[in-house]
């Protein structure tokens, strides 16, 4: 949904700690972190989210969205589970202010922590997928 996503993006681009931690300000993405940017790079995504009804009206909907930290190298796990902590603390059950929705729930429902290899290059994902649901 457009408006998680701007409240998201700004979230994440705006957080000196996760700035001190080798986060661009200009390397939060939606989806994919461009080719030509440096890593360590921030991704945010979500599938359509799942409405609720009540009787015959929308009472809310949940959206799973997927946040996580891509880095680089063969010794880059402990950092980006250092960017994910990060990330966790700043997203999970927090009042983000969704505009044009009243927010009903922020939570991680899962993590994320895997490694892998393209080439002669090692990357390693840390980070969760949060429900995020809006009346």
């Amino acid at each position: 949904m457009r408006a998680i996503d701007q409240t998201l993006f700004t979230l994440l681009r705006v957080d000196a700690t996760l700035q001190g931690l080798g986060v661009a300000v200009d390397n939060v993405h939606r989806n994919k972190v461009p080719d030509d940017q440096p890593l360590p790079g921030i991704v945010y995504m979500s599938p359509p989210g799942e409405d609720d009804y009540t009787l015959t009206r929308r009472a809310s909907t949940k959206y799973l969205y997927t946040i996580k930290v891509v880095t680089e190298g063969y010794d880059a796990e402990e950092l980006a589970g250092r960017i994910a902590a990060r990330i966790d603390a700043m997203v999970n059950d927090a009042a983000l202010v969704v505009v044009g929705y009243t927010l009903m729930n922020c939570r991680r429902t899962t993590d994320i922590s895997y490694g892998e290899t393209v080439g002669d290059q090692a990357f390693y994902h840390a980070g969760g997928t949060y429900e995020i649901e809006v009346t």
